[in-house]
């Protein structure tokens, strides 16, 4: 072993790792296969092998005032759950089509780092590329493999524009990145998926309990609306 590890047959387990099982263990490489340190089994690929740039315009006419509609001002920076959204109705100009679990990545200013899972089905910003897993196992992956900070750099080094730099998909899909071996992504995205549908649900509970908010408070300060205390007998 390293120098300052003890050996043991326990697994390991620390506050904030994951540990896994020994089935899961054995996916994972002992080695790296080149100098680039591409681990052994894995391959030298693209991004845009994993995934792909959806492109399904939508016009003015043709949003409905109930749509989820996407601005980058929705979008917290360095955070990939989606917390805020609007309405079809605030949208007045062509926009972009996006389904639950497509992956939002901000083109407009990329060091902003805005890059989010779609928890619902709706409309976003034309500035906000709409990314999809080429396979259903490969979304997970693709996730975290375009959240990256080194994907934002070479996204902000590869913008065009100098007052407002832009980065597009095929700068984006060019990018080379190590791609682990099917059974291995595969159970990533078993273990972790279900977690990022957690983070949806609850980004969703907490934008109904906004709602709820904003609809009753008003109504509570004017003293519309009347708060009875109950009590009780001792």
């Amino acid at each position: 072993g390293r120098p300052g590890l003890t050996q043991t047959n326990e697994p390991l387990r620390k506050p904030g790792r994951f540990s896994m099982d020994a089935e899961t263990s054995r996916l994972f490489p002992s080695g790296f296969s080149d100098e680039n340190g591409t681990p052994e089994g894995w391959t030298d690929g693209e991004l845009g092998s994993i995934c792909r740039n959806i492109r399904e315009n939508c016009a003015p006419d043709e949003i409905g005032e109930s749509d989820k509609y996407v601005a980058l001002d929705h979008f917290d920076r360095r955070c990939i759950t989606l917390w805020r959204s609007g309405l079809g109705g605030d949208a007045t100009s062509n926009k972009s089509r996006f389904k639950k679990g497509d992956l939002l990545f901000g083109k407009l200013r990329p060091y902003f780092h805005k890059v989010a899972i779609a928890p619902f089905d709706g409309l976003c910003s034309t500035d906000v590329l709409v990314i999809r897993a080429k396979k259903p196992e490969m979304a997970t992956f693709s996730y975290f493999a375009l959240f990256q900070d080194r994907v934002i750099k070479h996204a902000t080094a590869t913008s065009e524009g100098t007052k407002m730099p832009r980065t597009n998909w095929s700068r984006l899909a060019a990018y080379r990145i190590a791609i682990p071996p099917a059974p291995l992504m595969d159970s990533f995205h078993k273990a972790v998926f279900p977690m990022c549908e957690r983070m949806a649900a609850i980004a969703s509970e907490n934008e109904n309990l906004v709602a709820l908010r904003d609809t009753l408070l008003p109504r509570l300060l004017s003293g519309k609306l009347l708060v009875s205390a109950s009590s009780s007998d001792d």
